[in-house]
């Protein structure tokens, strides 16, 4: 089920050639967009020189993980005051951007995020979210919940058991469609040898 956003991801940040390209993952909690964006870098690590992960939330965490990916590329000295550190890091993000991918993950909404985005450069940039308002920012990448039958899917693939399909259907409507809960159950059933009934 996530070939279809995975290559949605990749389209949108491959569109602008040479400019910074920004798409934001939103959904319901518990999507799996954080999933997704991890599954992403794994898949096109070999094409990032640098990938960086930013505590999104808060001003403090996004203040603290640019800094840090500053002291990781050798831009800023690890015991640099954080403002000067912070306008060095995004400074060079826009000269040296080119063959990094940060993901901004659980951004609350865009206006706060704006201000510790690249203004210009190369950089590829996923943000993840609950907040759907992303346009004019970021081009907008929603991730639904999974149809019954690609949980079922799922489900079987995941835990091997083709021949529960019934109750593999049964449990994907009962997760209500939530791609991690179908992770946890899968992983649950493997665990504890059960089948996608018991649980």
């Amino acid at each position: 089920g996530r070939e279809e956003p995975l290559a949605l991801i990749h389209a949108a940040l491959s569109r602008y050639e040479g400019r910074v390209a920004i798409t934001a993952l939103h959904g319901l909690r518990g999507v799996g967009k954080t999933v997704l964006a991890a599954a992403y870098a794994e898949q096109q690590r070999a094409a990032f020189r640098a990938t960086w992960w930013l505590r999104a939330q808060t001003e403090s965490t996004l203040r603290a993980d640019l800094v840090g990916l500053g002291v990781r590329l050798g831009w800023v000295a690890a015991d640099e005051k954080e403002e000067p550190a912070l306008a060095t890091v995004m400074d060079r993000l826009r000269q040296e951007g080119e063959g990094i991918l940060l993901i901004y993950d659980n951004a609350i909404e865009a206006r706060g995020l704006t201000p510790f985005l690249p203004r210009g450069g190369a950089a590829r940039v996923i943000i993840t979210s609950n907040a759907p308002a992303w346009r004019g920012l970021a081009e907008p990448v929603e991730i639904r919940l999974w149809p019954k039958a690609i949980g079922a899917d799922y489900l079987i693939a995941r835990t091997g058991r083709a021949a529960e399909r019934a109750a593999a259907e049964a449990l994907s409507e009962a997760l209500g469609g939530l791609p991690l809960a179908h992770e946890q159950a899968a992983a649950f059933c493997e665990r504890l040898d059960i089948s996608l009934a018991e649980y």
